[in-house]
């Protein structure tokens, strides 16, 4: 199975991307992003020969060169961008215009759907008429996003897919907040989020949207599973 993954250089992308990497089911990860991959990524030991990094000039434009390079993949996962960030072309018009040009121009076997999971969160609100306290725009905006690919979603049915990931607080693996703590701040570790995209991304889910219960849920299920088959 071919991937595209977008924000791999960032805090929840980059561990998509090392689970990605450990996966069987993955054959092959094209990264997009505006800056080189660690190291500690390109020397993986699964790195050779499956990880294929490019690197986007302007993520408004898809060269030839670049879609070619997309073609054969089955899904994405989106990672670029943050809540806190509030930066419409990044937060919008990147994301949307991936998601176009990958349904328009990425070719797929007849009733294999192309699977887009997009990162959201859990204070995004679809909403653009809602009052909001705070971060108005910033939550409105990537609500706006939620809404095209579900809209893009019901008009393509057959060769359309869409995965909606609404995690809560995302704290690192190695320190998370006690007990008690977490679930007062809807917190979720990085590892539960990037297991629960993965598996979206390879599996599919019958749930569109994956609030951030769900994901912590999946997360925690898929990474139980890996554990046990290691062990």
């Amino acid at each position: 199975m071919k991937v595209i993954l977008t924000g791999s250089t960032g805090f929840i992308g980059s561990e998509v991307l090392l689970q990605a990497l450990q996966h069987p089911s993955i054959t092959s990860i094209v990264t997009l992003t505006r800056r080189p991959l660690d190291s500690s990524m390109t020397s993986h030991p699964s790195a050779a020969g499956k990880l294929h990094p490019i690197i986007m000039e302007d993520f408004l434009i898809y060269p030839a060169t670049v879609v070619e390079q997309l073609q054969g993949a089955t899904a994405c996962i989106w990672c670029q961008g943050a809540l806190s960030g509030g930066d419409r072309t990044s937060d919008v018009d990147y994301t949307l215009t991936a998601a176009r040009k990958f349904l328009s121009e990425i070719q797929r076997t007849e009733g294999t759907p192309f699977r887009f999971v997009y990162l959201s969160g859990m204070l995004v609100e679809r909403n653009q008429n809602a009052k909001l306290w705070f971060l108005s725009e910033v939550r409105k905006m990537r609500g706006e996003v939620e809404v095209e690919l579900l809209q893009m979603r019901e008009r393509n049915a057959k060769t359309w897919d869409v995965v909606i990931a609404k995690p809560g607080f995302v704290e690192r693996s190695s320190n998370p907040l006690p007990r008690g703590l977490d679930a007062y701040m809807r917190s979720i570790r990085v590892d539960e989020v990037a297991a629960a995209l993965v598996e979206a991304a390879t599996e599919g889910s019958t749930r569109v949207t994956l609030d951030n219960q769900e994901v912590r849920a999946r997360g925690a299920r898929v990474l139980e599973r890996m554990r046990k088959a290691t062990s």
